[in-house]
């Protein structure tokens, strides 16, 4: 018995040997996932439905084969040249699926696809400013301007003819902004849509909430010519200033009405332009009046040296 040791090995190599030939070849059948890969869609259509990313399939072969298939070479082309617009029916063959002569594809899951497909147009659509957020107390939202206000898109009939404009991505307001801002903002596309451009330059005004008042204030002398006699002495303005200024009544003290620079001051009684020193975000809608007379004194002469 012991010298027959290498028989009885020989013996069990061989054994198992024939039972991994037999077992290789055994013909089995499993399903697997196949990835669809469209080709040769016609120019100027689009799928909008029915185009799955996987099927799947029945396949028979050796066993042996089968455990050294490669999920990722299993690829269906559809060929996609004789679709129109509107409904298509498409018959898979399972003949069409890449495996070796010693696999055969038996069924594929669909058996048929139904697509849907558009025509693809193209058209100029007006872009709309979305904002999100709030700002300060005080403060608000005057305009949002945008560079371009229109831009072209192209995409499905189906969904493009329904486009009365088209939004950008959220401008996020918040407590910080208190002047204008410019940022660019991606536009906010429908599936299937593309733009040109796919940003918009967004101009975002943001001031305080404002009122309006009338202020009855004196006009300044000129520096250093105390004398001059001014007609009238007060002027009444209809400011536009912010709500927080309003509300307090020592804003005044920032307001002041003077005589033009440049204005000639040589003697003699003259009508001249009034200028106006104003607080941050305050302007005049209107003075009354406009100009005053200004009567400009003859330098005194000077006495005996």
């Amino acid at each position: 018995m012991r010298g027959n040791w290498q028989y009885m090995m020989l013996a069990l190599v061989l054994a198992m040997l024939s039972w991994y030939l037999v077992s290789g070849r055994e013909r089995v059948e499993v399903w697997v996932e196949v990835y669809v890969v469209s080709a040769n869609t016609p120019k100027g259509l689009v799928v909008m439905e029915g185009l799955p990313s996987r099927l799947e399939a029945r396949i028979r072969g050796p066993q042996g084969l089968m455990r050294n298939i490669n999920p990722a070479d299993l690829v269906y082309v559809l060929n996609l040249s004789d679709i129109r617009a509107g409904e298509n029916v498409i018959v898979l063959n399972p003949a069409a699926i890449p495996l070796s002569g010693a696999i055969t594809p038996l069924e594929i899951k669909p058996a048929r696809l139904t697509l849907i497909a558009d025509a693809v147009v193209e058209k100029t659509v007006d872009v709309r400013p979305v904002t999100r957020g709030e700002l300060r107390d005080g403060f608000e939202l005057k305009d949002v301007r945008l560079v371009p206000a229109a831009v072209r898109v192209r995409g499905p009939q189906s969904v493009v003819e329904g486009l009365a404009d088209l939004a950008t991505k959220p401008f996020d307001l918040d407590a910080q902004l208190a002047e204008t801002v410019e940022r660019r903002l991606p536009l906010n596309l429908p599936e299937g849509v593309e733009a040109d451009p796919s940003q918009v330059m967004a101009r975002v005004m943001i001031g305080p909430i404002t009122t309006q008042m009338w202020v009855r204030l004196p006009v300044e002398s000129p520096p250093g010519m105390p004398e001059v006699r001014i007609d009238p002495t007060h002027v009444r303005l209809h400011l536009e200033l912010p709500e927080y200024l309003a509300r307090d009544q020592e804003f005044r003290n920032d307001v002041r009405i003077r005589i033009a620079p440049g204005t000639d001051v040589s003697p003699g009684e003259r009508e001249v332009v009034l200028v106006y020193d104003l607080p941050a975000y305050t302007r005049v809608i209107e003075a009354r009046p406009e100009r005053v007379r200004v009567r400009f004194p003859e330098p005194q002469a000077s006495g005996p040296q």
